[in-house]
């Protein structure tokens, strides 16, 4: 009693450590996956900000350019109005020279104004009021003598500059040309709306940035507090407080996390010394926990079906359920914790590959899609950058033909060489209609190339910027509109190599920085060649040189490819010709997979060690080793509880694969593993992703067949036996069909042609027509015996010399029951030629019973309808009551009776077994002999006197 109690106190603590062990798994590999998370996270930041601040630099380069040189364009515009102006003093009240002013530089109005803001003469006629206080910078020009300006500040989306010249952003520039009068050069439209964006350095650089799914950066001024730019345009120019963080908390390069806005968020904070400001990185900490969800459950539900079954087989060997004696119950715990310890490792391994695949492949997809954005809008900036170089480099020489067309007594060396200084150029020279120099400024040189460079003048980091010479001619056109020669004028500006180079794709490759020390670069999809790589020592050259092969150079690919005898993992994007490639060393990529499902693995062995503790503790001596007797159960043999468990491990197989379609459907996190893989955007071939869309395919199948079946048994109980046939033979059908789904949909996603495929199945159908016509044969006669109905589930038939009932019919065979020795037989469909349906009707049994020829045929005859009367109460599978239909013949050894008895056919061995005993026992109360065989020997051989003497004798 006292043994009994202590193995319940045993196996009720197991079970208890098996749901402590669980949880306590579950808890580990979140701590595991959060870690590991939090890490590639922290990485992908770091590596955003350091883009981030390179790219500032260059923006703010950009835009410094651009600010400066709107000014010096501008301001030689004006210079060059004082200097006409102071003159011939009666254009500075000309409406008709302002007019001609506005058209040289394609401006919306050129005006005159007093002090006081009054426009005097206007171009347009148009008599603004520039009274307002936001126009009080303009009239600052009067006391300074310098250009004065008001531009509009409003920030403008990429997203608009299509429709950019149905906008105005106007820009005021003023000058005074004397004590009383200045003039204002107004413009808005394409060129003040494009670039008062690039001229914002921070919502140029962040907005554009994307970090992990939804992360995004953020700014704001060191001094002030104020922030500089938030996806969010309504929080600009407010204090970083009113967001909710404290600047007093915030530390340079310290992960922190902090309520932004009423949502919790991981910033990586980073101080721009030179610009006193900060820039930080913010991911949604939900980002954080629900990454690896899916794998997270998938493993521990593997776990939690191996810990169910180390409980169970744990309490079967407490129990002493084991039917071998070759090893202990502790030996064989650990070889079980052992199995399901790799178990635990090659799942973990497959899981984590697969989740840092998809996740590098679906950041990468995204970054992908914003260089193609980047790229796209890059193409409208460049359009709109060409026409407003060219309009204002053409501005002050337009200017200055006019003034030399309409005074052609100014064509002189010293005029040339005054507007040369004034509107920053630095030779300018009048050529006649032949081409041919008629005056210049005396820095011409004519032996001068136009596009000698000028050394280095400007850069950020290691890019540096060299300064070129760019040439701008303009017709020259007297009074009447004639056109009497041209304008040349030789100008230099580090502005257009800038811009150029930050907005072709080398320059917009240069700033990505792709997460776990990944890179990216670009091939042309033409020539094959690198447009782009990293360290530059590849630009121009053949792919093919460096391993790369055919199948690579694709959009939207995602596979592994060589490259310098690297394996790399890719996923490509294209711009126009150019192919582009996020890539990563395959040792990089998975330099956690293995620490992790060790990890794993070694967390799985130390807790079901702890469940099976109680085996531990139980002695030796005295254990039940007896075994069980093996007992037949269909086609396997349960013999042990090894087999128990490793049975129950096929349940839990299922449980799994409904697990992943739970995923599926019903997603734990916003990022799904399974979503990646089930979008179709990878490359299709022999790897992880087709191994993993193969298993859901698999799965969705089995589970849709296995729900099939279970229906069908169900619905067996309620339907005739003809509907469930039909029922039954459709779900065969669909099997098949649901197979040939299964592996047609494996065959393609790992890279067979879909069109190649059907053709295969097609020629494989006509070879299986050929040489295996058995087997189309059964189907055919599976078919027909549906159509036909002739045999149903449940029959009784003979087919051949085989008798029994039809326990499935099938579309390729029909298995059989025998009743007597409990045989199934299986026929295929196209040997099924004669059957005899023993069910259709009642059975009428003839059975026949024997007495001496010494007994009273007439007493017995009278006792036998005695017992057989109401015995069809006393056997309820008799149909009627048997009746005695005479004396069948006269044997050998007696007289033989016949008795009719009726039943169905499924009961006649029941009733022939309970007659014969009914009719026996009633011979055996009435004495009346049963014959049995005797067989009398006759000696006819006469006999001498000594053989009957010694016979005497005996």
């Amino acid at each position: 009693m006292k043994k009994n109690e202590k193995h319940s106190t045993r196996i009720i603590l197991t079970v208890f450590a098996g749901i402590a062990g669980i949880f306590l798994f579950g808890l580990i590999m979140m701590g595991i996956q959060s870690l590991m998370i939090s890490r590639y996270v922290e990485d992908e930041m770091k590596e955003s900000s350091s883009a981030i601040l390179e790219e500032y630099g260059i923006n703010e380069l950009v835009g410094g350019n651009v600010k400066s040189y709107e000014a010096y364009i501008h301001q030689g515009c004006l210079n060059l109005v004082d200097y006409m102006t102071g003159e011939e003093p009666d254009l500075a009240e000309s409406e008709e020279y302002l007019r001609d002013m506005k058209a040289a530089v394609n401006a919306e109005d050129v005006m005159m104004i007093d002090r006081s803001g009054n426009v005097l003469v206007s171009a347009e006629g148009a008599f603004r009021d520039l009274k307002d206080e936001q126009y009080a910078p303009l009239y600052e020009t009067f006391d300074t003598g310098q250009m004065a300006q008001v531009m509009d500040d409003s920030r403008i989306q990429t997203d608009q500059l299509i429709q950019a010249d149905t906008v105005h952003n106007p820009a005021f520039y003023a000058l005074a040309i004397d004590g009383k009068r200045a003039c204002v050069i107004y413009e808005s439209g394409f060129v003040q709306k494009l670039y008062s964006d690039l001229t914002d350095a921070w919502n140029y650089t962040l907005s554009k940035k994307v970090i992990g799914s939804d992360g995004f950066a953020f700014s704001w001024s060191g001094e002030t507090g104020k922030i500089l730019y938030y996806p969010d345009g309504e929080f600009l120019d407010q204090d970083i407080e009113s967001l909710g963080i404290k600047k007093d908390e915030i530390l340079d390069g310290v992960f922190v996390r902090e309520q932004v806005n009423g949502e919790e968020l991981y910033l990586y904070p980073v101080y721009l010394e030179e610009q006193d400001a900060w820039v930080a990185c913010a991911v949604p900490a939900t980002e954080l926990t629900q990454k690896n969800e899916p794998a997270k459950i998938l493993l521990w539900l593997i776990f939690a079906i191996l810990a169910a079954d180390s409980v169970y087989y744990a309490v079967l060997l407490l129990k002493g359920k084991d039917s071998s004696r070759r090893a202990g119950p502790r030996k064989k715990h650990l070889i079980f914790i052992f199995f399901c310890s790799v178990a635990v490792f090659l799942c973990s391994c497959y899981l984590q590959t697969l989740y840092l695949m998809s996740r590098w492949a679906a950041g990468s997809t995204v970054q992908v899609e914003a260089i193609e954005k980047e790229m796209e809008r890059t193409a409208v900036y460049s359009e709109g950058f060409q026409k407003y170089y060219v309009e204002s480099q053409e501005k002050p020489v337009n200017m200055i033909a006019w003034y030399l067309g309409h005074y052609p007594e100014s064509m002189t060396t010293v005029t040339l060489d005054e507007m040369t200084e004034l509107a920053v150029i630095s030779e300018l020279r009048v050529l006649d209609e032949y081409g041919n120099v008629t005056c210049a400024s005396s820095t011409y040189v004519p032996s001068a190339n136009v596009s000698e460079d000028a050394g280095e003048q400007e850069g950020t980091g290691d890019r540096k910027y060299t300064t070129k010479k760019y040439t701008v001619t303009v017709p020259l056109k007297d009074r009447e509109g004639n056109t009497t020669g041209s304008v040349s004028a030789d100008c230099y500006s580090t502005f257009q190599d800038i811009f150029m180079e930050q907005k072709s794709l080398s320059g917009t490759l240069l700033t990505v920085r792709p997460s776990e020390g990944g890179f990216v670069f670009s091939v042309d999809s033409e020539s094959h060649s690198f447009t782009y790589y990293p360290d530059g020592t590849m630009d121009g050259k053949n792919v093919f040189d460096y391993g790369m092969k055919e199948d690579d150079l694709k959009d939207n690919l995602c596979k592994f490819i060589m490259l310098n005898n690297e394996t790399l993992y890719v996923t490509t994007g294209q711009s126009g010709n150019n192919l582009i490639y996020m890539a990563i060393e395959r040792g990089r990529l998975f330099r956690e997979c293995i620490p992790v499902s060790a990890a794993a693995a070694l967390g799985a062995s130390v807790i079901l060690l702890l469940i099976g503790l109680s085996l531990y503790t139980m002695p030796e001596k005295g254990r039940n080793v007896q075994g069980e007797k093996a007992v037949q159960i269909g086609h396997g043999r349960e013999t042990s509880a090894e087999h128990k468990v490793f049975r129950n491990l096929f349940f839990g197989a299922g449980i799994i694969a409904a697990g992943l379609l739970l995923i599926r459907y019903f997603p734990m996190g916003k990022e799904r593993i399974l979503e990646y893989v089930l979008n179709g955007n990878w490359e299709y071939g022999i790897n992880v992703f087709a191994l993993t869309a193969s298993l859901i395919t698999a799965f969705e199948i089995g589970l849709i067949l296995f729900l099939i079946r279970r229906m069908v048994d169900i619905l067996s109980q309620m339907l005739s036996p003809r509907s469930v046939t039909i029922v039954r033979m459709l779900t065969s059908l669909i099997t098949y069909v649901g197979i040939f789904l299964m592996v047609y949909r494996g065959l393609v996603y790992f890279g067979m042609d879909p069109s190649v495929l059907m053709t295969s199945a097609g020629i494989v159908s006509v070879v299986i027509g050929i040489g295996a016509n058995s087997l189309v044969g059964d189907f055919i006669a599976g078919i027909l015996l549906l159509i036909e109905g002739d045999v149903q589930i449940g029959d009784i038939v003979r087919i051949g010399d085989f008798r029994g009932r039809v326990e499935e019919l099938g579309i390729r065979r029909t298995k059989l029951l025998d009743f007597d020795h409990l045989v199934v037989k299986i026929i295929p469909n196209r040997e099924i030629r004669e059957v005899a349906h023993l069910s259709m009707h009642r059975a009428v049994i003839f059975m026949e019973f024997q007495i001496t020829y010494e007994e009273d045929l007439e007493r017995v005859e009278k006792l036998l309808r005695e017992e057989l009367s109401g015995m069809d109460e006393r056997i309820p599978e008799l149909m009627e009551e048997p009746i005695y239909r005479g004396v069948r013949r006269l044997d050998d050894n007696g007289v033989v009776l016949m008795v009719r008895v009726a039943c169905h056919e499924v009961h006649r061995d029941i009733v022939i077994r309970a007659v014969n005993r009914n009719v026996y026992m009633m011979f055996r109360r009435n004495g009346i002999e049963v014959p049995f065989p005797q067989l009398t020997i006759h000696d006819a051989s006469p006999q001498s006197p000594h053989d009957e003497k010694s016979a005497e004798n005996r």
